[in-house]
């Protein structure tokens, strides 16, 4: 109402209500797009998927790129395994029951791998992967490209709850402030992967 008041379709500002009801006895309606809409931008495909910052740190030397992935172990079930074995000698594997005071009953693994060496790195912890372990192994990444004058640690990683949790979130955004602040500060710079594709991440095949 007030836009068409500005543009001088009405001689004076009228009700919302107002022009809405004269639309629909004119016909006209509207409805929520039912598709995404494209991005004008030519290059948005490339930013969404990662692959800007894969090229960025192509070409600097004070960026180190990371592709990220975890996995987790039970400590007690046993995988179903086949083996060929003598008769009198088959092979058993023994499942173990946990005590009373056993509480942690898988292992976890964080890992990356980065993409200019190829050099992966790990960090195991009790129980099934989740926020605080995310964040303890971030800050070992960050720590250890602190020491070499890395500017910039850009992490790709797929869409898991403790990647995009509010704990992890929140403090990333709070860790890069720091960062602008300080001399030597360390950027976090995080990109999703698509839903459902583990193929594009290499860090999955170093789980096999």
């Amino acid at each position: 109402a007030e836009l068409s008041h500005k543009k001088g379709l009405t001689a004076y500002q009228v009700h919302k209500d107002t022009v809405s009801q004269t639309l629909m006895e004119m016909g006209i309606n509207w409805s929520r797009a039912k598709h995404w809409i494209n991005s004008p931008d030519e290059n948005y495909s490339s930013k969404k998927s990662g692959e800007l910052a894969k090229e960025q740190a192509a070409t600097r030397d004070d960026w180190w790129l990371f592709d990220q992935d975890e996995c987790w172990f039970s400590r007690f079930a046993q995988p179903n395994l086949h083996a060929w074995a003598e008769k009198e000698n088959s092979l058993r594997l023994v499942e173990r029951t946990p005590t009373s005071g056993e509480t942690e009953k898988a292992l976890a693994c964080f890992g990356a791998v980065r993409q200019d060496t190829q050099q992966t790195y790990l960090y195991f912890c009790d129980g099934q992967p989740n926020s605080e372990h995310m964040w303890l192994f971030i800050i070992g990444l960050l720590a250890l490209a602190r020491q070499e004058d890395i500017r910039v640690v850009a992490m790709i990683w797929d869409r898991a709850t403790w990647h995009m949790s509010k704990t992890v979130t929140r403090w990333v955004h709070q860790h890069n402030r720091q960062a602008k602040q300080v001399q030597h500060g360390v950027r976090l710079l995080t990109c999703l992967l698509p839903s459902k594709s583990p193929w594009l991440n290499p860090m999955e095949a170093h789980w096999i």
